[in-house]
């Protein structure tokens, strides 16, 4: 039998590469060669076979995450809590180099700073040195916007997320009077093709911010659904938002993990969409009704 082509990849590149992520149709059969025989089977079967070095051993550690069952381990090694446990040693880590580069800051803080800006410690640092700890408060809003998603009715959800993209633009409001008034004052020394390139550079940096603070949003939300995981898992220490665990151990303690797991799903959608240019304000919206559905079990869960 040939190797299908995916399996030829994932075997040229083991021992190069210390991390592969699968993902799609992780739930379906795949032909595997046993003893010059096709059968198909279950990747759970397939990837530690695939993985195994001459002397059986296993050099790659297996983390599952679907849908249906959330984090599982199919293959009974016990790993789970290691890799999470692993997970909160590099969360650590992080934390303590966004520490060096803005001394001072509160350790837990930092951390959470890191989580909303999506591992980024140059952007972490940006967050909490915003004037005014502007981005600290959206935070602080948009998590208590997520907390009270389970008695909203439909128009507060569109509500919110209307508010909300007005609150994540609302910083940009500065940066554009800024921009306008060093403009207006060299606008008599500047020819009109030097004013253009310049409207055009603002129009650019504006539309990166934006594309910025949205992005800071949703993974914000994918952080407050991971807390969420890890209290519905039994693991509630290793919650990131320390500030809000109350809060995600009254939501989610005995909640479905898998259900949870679908709702983070929901987040990539909707980033991908905004990639699309899709107007923020309906991705938004349609993120925190999915989040509501999934979350706070009042529709479906696919």
């Amino acid at each position: 039998m040939n190797m299908p082509t995916w399996q030829r990849e994932l075997e040229n590149f083991i021992g190069i590469k210390p991390l592969f992520v699968l993902e799609g149709n992780v739930s379906d059969l795949y032909p595997w060669d046993c003893e010059g025989q096709t059968q198909f089977l279950p990747l759970a079967h397939i990837l530690p076979e695939l993985f195994a070095a001459p002397d059986g051993t296993r050099p790659y550690r297996f983390l599952y995450v679907d849908p249906l069952r959330g984090v599982h381990d199919p293959l009974g090694t016990g790993e789970v809590r290691a890799l999470a446990q692993a997970a909160q040693r590099e969360a650590e880590r992080l934390t303590a180099e966004a520490e060096a580069l803005n001394p001072g800051a509160d350790p837990a803080q930092a951390r959470q700073a890191i989580e909303a800006c999506g591992g980024s410690i140059t952007s972490a640092v940006a967050f909490l040195r915003a004037p005014g700890s502007e981005r600290l408060a959206f935070r602080t809003r948009l998590f208590s916007d997520l907390a009270r998603l389970g008695a909203a009715d439909d128009w507060d959800v569109v509500e919110m997320a209307r508010a909300l993209v007005e609150a994540s633009k609302a910083p940009l409001d500065e940066v554009r009077a800024s921009q306008e008034a060093e403009l207006a004052e060299n606008a008599d020394f500047l020819a009109k093709s030097a004013i253009r390139q310049i409207e055009a550079r603002n129009k650019r940096q504006l539309s990166a911010k934006t594309s910025e603070y949205l992005r800071q949003t949703t993974a914000m939300v994918r952080s407050w659904l991971r807390d969420g995981l890890m209290v519905a898992c039994g693991t509630p220490e290793l919650v990131i938002n320390t500030d809000v665990r109350d809060t995600l151990v009254a939501l989610f303690s005995g909640a479905d993990a898998a259900v949870i797991a679908a709702a983070c799903s929901q987040v990539d959608e909707c980033e991908r969409a905004l990639a699309y240019n899709v107007s923020p304000e309906t991705c938004l919206d349609t993120l925190l009704f999915d989040v509501r559905e999934v979350v706070h079990g009042s529709g479906r869960t696919d």
